[in-house]
């Protein structure tokens, strides 16, 4: 009984052990596992193309006033940016004539009603719920990081399949939901659109919280992205982006955040030596080709590069330059993120990342 009694005790120290283990590395094994802040007010995303095509066609005048009035800066986007042809690029858009365009324009035009018909069916109130708190989530690890950056605006509307995420001249993100109707949706196919299948792949819900992230951090870093016009410096750029998205949100899986396929991602995974084997053996990080730099950083189907399969993952040099910076950040965990964006020598974080898989 009493040898029963001390095998117990060492199993339960063992345990004890173990357990205090999984705390330390819970609270600092993952550097980007970190308690947020609780932000004041929730994301809040307004719906500017509800406002716009349920407005009173029968009052139009003083119900698109009221909604310029409400909107100055989307309403000027629409005018002067997105569909500038249809407006005769006129300023004086407080115009009861400039206004009443609208009617036509948008408002009761066929083909914008039959847009906005699918973008509010498959967007409720639920449905942008939802995204709110992914999004109000997103924000709360940026506070944890920048907390002295202002939380944006957000709204919904179309830019006919022009913009998946438009941010107006007062820094308000608009999510255009024309963007996010579903790969099968059957204008992305029609032959005035013609959006490629590998691009409306990637047209689903699920995508906005990733795309917000990616055009935030382009807005706020943009004095930060600099290169030396070498594929390497653009292939760290990009490990930046895609490790800011991992600080964003910890938790979003990998394939949504570089928009890769389970089996595109998994491939990656699986030859990741002969990936860094390729850049390295072809020495092509320091070349500025920037043929080569189509290949391995513009979307495609696939990697379309001699010697890689067509089986491949496309922006392999986005991938790469993701697990190197990945690679770096975990081995220097005294180097903060505005540290990394600031950091200009790419070839230090490629030499102090020391990433070289087997």
């Amino acid at each position: 009984m009493m040898k029963h009694c001390i095998v117990l005790q060492k199993y339960s120290k063992i345990a004890s052990f173990l357990s205090l283990c999984l705390l330390i590395y819970s609270c600092g094994g993952d550097r980007l596992k970190v308690k947020t802040p609780e932000l004041k007010e929730k994301v809040k995303i307004e719906r500017f193309d509800k406002e716009l095509f349920e407005s009173d066609t029968n009052n139009f005048t003083p119900a698109i006033t009221a909604l310029y009035k409400k909107y100055p800066d989307i309403v000027r986007a629409f005018m002067f940016d997105l569909y500038p042809h249809d407006f005769r690029k006129r300023r004086d858009i407080d115009t009861a004539e400039m206004l009443e365009l609208w009617k036509p324009n948008f408002v009761t035009n066929k083909f914008m009603k039959d847009v906005y018909s699918e973008m509010k069916k498959q967007y409720s109130t639920k449905e942008i719920g939802d995204i709110e708190n992914q999004l109000t989530d997103i924000f709360s690890h940026l506070k944890y990081y920048f907390p002295k950056d202002t939380i944006p605006k957000f709204a919904t509307m179309m830019t006919s399949f022009s913009y998946k995420v438009y941010i107006t001249e007062t820094g308000r993100y608009c999510i255009c939901l024309d963007m996010f109707l579903g790969p099968d949706y059957k204008y992305y196919s029609a032959s005035n659109i013609d959006i490629p299948k590998f691009i409306s792949a990637k047209c689903s819900k699920e995508y906005i919280p990733e795309t917000v992230v990616k055009a935030y951090f382009t807005r706020r870093f943009e004095n930060k992205i600099t290169t030396d016009n070498t594929l390497l410096s653009e292939v760290i750029q990009a490990g930046k982006l895609y490790y800011f998205l991992d600080a964003m949100a910890p938790d979003m899986q990998d394939s949504l955040k570089i928009e890769y396929t389970g089996a595109q991602l998994k491939w990656c995974n699986e030859n990741t030596s002969e990936i860094w084997g390729y850049f390295t053996g072809k020495d092509i990080f320091f070349k500025t080709d920037n043929e080569l730099k189509v290949k391995f950083l513009k979307d495609a189907p696939f990697t379309n590069a001699t010697g890689i399969p067509q089986e491949s993952a496309p922006r392999l040099g986005e991938w790469l330059g993701w697990q190197i910076v990945r690679k770096y950040m975990n081995s220097h965990k005294d180097v903060s993120l505005q540290q990394l964006f600031d950091e200009k020598d790419y070839r230090k974080i490629l030499t102090l990342s020391k990433y070289h898989p087997k």
